[in-house]
């Protein structure tokens, strides 16, 4: 059997991954990225949360957290055959911890890959009840007549 010899750390190996051999590959390979802290923003009147910039309604507290979590977790685009495991744990009701473990397939290699982060929930108020709250109201109103045109006298009193 042939043996290569790694260029970076000098062992003998019988294949190499992008070079090098399997342990120094992997020692610089991030199967998965995941930010330390995570702010999710949540209506305290409806439970709609901000996501991609609108707000939507969603289920309880905890599924937003892990929707959070996998929307923001990164994976690289080598691995194949992903399986996620999310693990919630309430510390407050405005703080949770999430561990998120990855195993997948790279280049023929099984890799596991643990991370956690912290998600953190703001209680704000959603557009809608910001504005329902202020009595704001907006309507469009539609004017119309039966085969005609509305007439002047019409008009002025549709107007507000």
């Amino acid at each position: 059997m042939n043996f290569i010899t790694c260029p970076k750390c000098g062992t003998e190996c019988d294949k190499l991954f992008d070079s090098i051999c399997r342990d120094c590959f992997f020692e610089s390979f991030r199967l998965i990225e995941l930010p330390l802290v995570l702010h999710v923003r949540i209506c305290s009147s409806c439970g709609a949360y901000f996501h991609r910039s609108r707000w939507e309604d969603a289920g309880n507290l905890e599924e937003v957290v892990l929707k959070a979590v996998e929307n923001t977790l990164f994976i690289h685009s080598e691995a194949g055959d992903v399986e996620l495991y999310l693990e919630p744990k309430e510390i407050t009701p405005y703080i949770y911890r999430v561990k998120a473990e990855v195993d997948a397939v790279v280049k023929d290699e099984p890799v596991h890959a643990e991370a956690e982060t912290e998600v953190r929930v703001q209680r704000t108020a959603c557009d809608m009840c910001s504005r329902e709250s202020g009595g704001y109201f907006e309507a469009i109103i539609q004017v119309r007549a039966a085969g005609r045109f509305p007439t002047e006298e019409e008009k002025k009193g549709a107007v507000l």
